[in-house]
């Protein structure tokens, strides 16, 4: 299904900020507001917590923390390509191509710059080409450790400190939760501390 497809369009429903969105698969939400956003995955999380715990012992007990930007974030991009067909992006795996994403809105400044870099004169079919000529397709990551500059790796499973929680703000944000939740509990030590918060990166 596209936008062309539809009958009516929801209320909630606005013109997506990244000129990417609709055949992008690095956003899911951006044709509606960020308040919106969190209340879907508000809901999806209870749906998922259903599963396991009975609905009193969670519902009205959840705190959402919303990011203070919903854009321009993100501190790592991992942009695959195809040297046969000379294309830099995000695989779409429903379209089975990939697309270009040179205005991202969810990349940070720095990233976005080296990105653009890289699309400007096909910039990244020299670089690609320099490490290996053979290989046609593979990608390329940008990545910056808080307090570092910006690194490009190229086919490497991970760069070397590449794998880092890609919103740094909200990562701090996660660990000054979790810290404030550790002290209450120290006293009570038959309570349980739920951490769902996976990667290396924190």
């Amino acid at each position: 299904k596209t936008p062309e497809d539809l009958i009516e369009s929801s209320k909630d429903r606005i013109t997506p900020e990244c000129p990417h969105f609709w055949e992008c698969s690095g956003c899911q939400y951006l044709h509606t507001s960020y308040s919106k956003e969190l209340d879907f995955k508000k809901k999806a999380l209870y749906q998922n917590l259903k599963t396991i715990i009975s609905p009193e012992k969670f519902e009205g007990k959840i705190t959402l923390h919303p990011s203070p930007s919903r854009s321009h974030y993100r501190n790592r991009v991992q942009l695959h390509y195809d040297k046969k067909k000379e294309v830099l992006g995000l695989q779409n795996i429903k379209l089975k191509k990939i697309i270009e994403i040179p205005h991202c809105k969810i990349l940070n400044n720095d990233i976005l710059e080296k990105v653009k870099t890289l699309y400007k004169d096909k910039n990244w079919l020299k670089l690609v080409n320099q490490k290996n000529k053979k290989d046609s397709q593979g990608h390329i990551e940008i990545y910056k450790p808080k307090g570092k500059r910006e690194s490009i790796a190229i086919n490497q499973n991970y760069a070397p400190d590449g794998f880092t929680q890609v919103n740094q703000i909200m990562d701090h944000n996660l660990k000054e939760v979790v810290q404030s939740k550790i002290k209450l509990l120290t006293p009570h030590q038959d309570e349980n501390l739920l951490d769902l918060f996976g990667g290396n990166g924190t």
